[in-house]
Formats: C-alpha cells, structure tokens, sequence
C-alpha cells in the first residue's frame, strides 16, 4: 500500500461559493501576468509549503486555503497561471505570497 503524506502540501479546496473563500483566484494564460505559477500535483504529496505546487482537496475540511475562482480580472486577489512542470511553479509576485500563508 502506498501512503502519501500531506504534513507539508499546499492543500487547496475550490469552493462554488465567494463569500466561503479565503481569496478570491482569477486563472489567466499568460505566465508574465500572474502573481503565481501553479502546477497542479496529481497526488497529495509532501511539495512543501506555498511554492506554487497545489493539490487539490476534495474537502473543504482538509484544505490549508478555500479558494473562489472568479471569471473578474478586478475582483481578483490573486492571479495565477498553470504551467506543465514543477520546476516552473513558483512565485512571481512575491508581494502576494502572504495571501497563502
């Protein structure tokens, strides 16, 4: 049996509801225009802590942030981008990185 820890991962929980979220995201698919890249983890894995590499929970419950992804440029408080690989997550605005401690 495999065993994955999440003592050290970025867990993020999706919420349909604005008024839920910690923060409200805006996904653009420009890299120069994001506060954050984000890659994706497949599994909850040990990724450490704010740097950009998510998994996400599907619970509210386990989620170190609940989040609101807004379709609103200006009602953002966060901007991220994806990217394909995890040695280009990371953060482009530092500024923000209080936003997901």
């Amino acid at each position: 049996m495999l065993l994955y820890t999440a003592a050290n991962c970025q867990l993020i929980y999706a919420t349909q509801y604005q008024t839920a979220a910690d923060l409200k995201v805006y996904v653009t698919e420009y890299q120069g225009m994001a506060d954050l890249l984000v890659y994706k983890q497949p599994y909850q894995v040990a990724v450490g802590p704010n740097n950009g590499q998510w998994f996400f929970s599907p619970t509210q419950g386990n989620a170190n942030k609940i989040i609101y992804f807004t379709d609103q440029l200006g009602l953002a408080d966060l901007i991220i981008c994806y990217v394909d690989t995890q040695g280009a997550a990371g953060w482009k605005n530092r500024e923000k990185k209080r936003l997901l401690e």
